[in-house]
């Protein structure tokens, strides 16, 4: 298994190629050069850019592909991956490639330093975030070539269910690590946190589109749009130049299902869930109040029988009929429209 990633560095052209060389990370047949030669490559990018009168900003691009610790793979086939690699990626065509293969370390991995200019038409290295993705896939095709293993997605580097952040992008996953830990406040973070507040209670869109904006979140929604985008409110209002994010990027870095279905999915289990809590206290209020009233029957009762006993006693002394025990009677429970009822009544 090989993945591949991109590199985030600052440092001068020459740091960066004296660095990949060095003796005691590789060795001179693990070098190879497209384009340019490997003991002179900083030398002649420098020419390129000299040629074309473009020696500002970005000076190169650095990518790193590695392989897991326990893939078969050895330094020389690693190596020769990663040239054919270099050789068939679509956005390394026109410029100068060094690509060097590491064996210091318990994986081998390849460094590429891809010059910023062109040597055939001087044009400037450009890359789209989704370019990173076909050189993944291209990495996977040439490791099914060589009958290697392929990531997978959703799985660490070492085979195992990846269950925590993750980010194509270096600068993203170290910000969203931080704001994890608390050293730092992302509003990628406090978007997602909302979210996952809200989608457990809400039981519609709308409901959940509230309670959102009670957190500081607005969401743009619509049936006619792909994905839905979450909006920090504050940042927004200040000015902040980062303030919203879609729903399909917190997925990638959370793996979370923050799908329409998935969240339309979920509010009608809650919907469900609040009809069948409000039923059961209904139920519930109805057997009290049926209690209640059974006590307030009780009470009359025993009072009735106070009397009875009066007049009974009563009565014994006088030599009068007395009436009926109430308390028997209310055990047989005539009712009032039975005939026996209308016979006592006559």
């Amino acid at each position: 298994m090989a993945v591949i990633k991109a590199v985030s560095s600052h440092a001068p052209i020459n740091t960066v190629i004296n660095y990949v060389c060095k003796k005691e990370k590789t060795e001179r047949k693990l070098m190879t050069g497209i384009g340019c030669s490997p003991e002179s490559a900083a030398d002649e990018m420098q020419t390129t850019k000299l040629l074309y009168h473009k020696t500002g900003g970005r000076t190169y691009k650095h990518f790193v592909q590695s392989f897991a610790s326990g893939e078969n793979v050895t330094a020389e086939i690693a190596h020769e991956l990663a040239v054919k690699f270099a050789e068939q990626c679509p956005l390394f065509q026109g410029f100068e490639v060094l690509a060097v293969t590491h064996q210091d370390r318990n994986h081998f991995h390849t460094h590429f330093v891809v010059n910023s200019v062109s040597y055939i038409d001087g044009h400037k290295f450009q890359m789209k975030s989704t370019e990173l993705q076909d050189m993944k896939n291209l990495s996977d095709s040439l490791c099914r070539q060589y009958g290697l293993s392929i990531c997978r997605k959703g799985y660490s580097f070492d085979g195992r269910e990846r269950e925590d952040t993750t980010s194509y992008h270096k600068e993203t996953y170290q910000l969203l690590k931080q704001a994890e830990s608390g050293e730092i406040q992302s509003y990628v973070q406090n978007i997602a946190l909302a979210i996952m507040a809200c989608r457990e209670i809400a039981i519609s869109r709308k409901d959940f589109i509230q309670k959102l904006s009670s957190k500081g979140v607005d969401v743009e929604w619509s049936d006619s749009r792909k994905y839905i985008t979450f909006i920090d409110i504050d940042r927004q209002e200040h000015g902040e130049t980062k303030y919203k994010i879609r729903n399909n990027k917190l997925e990638k870095y959370y793996h979370i299902d923050f799908s329409k279905a998935g969240l339309e999915h979920e509010f009608e289990v809650n919907a469900r869930n609040a009809e069948t809590a409000k039923s059961a206290a209904e139920q519930l209020k109805h057997r009290i109040d049926r209690g209640s009233d059974a006590s307030d029957y009780r009470i009359r009762t025993d009072h009735c029988r106070t009397e009875w006993k009066t007049v009974q006693h009563k009565h014994h002394i006088t030599g009068e009929r007395t009436p009926p025990d109430p308390e028997q009677t209310t055990a047989r429970q005539p009712s009032r429209n039975s005939k026996k009822s209308q016979e006592y009544e006559r």
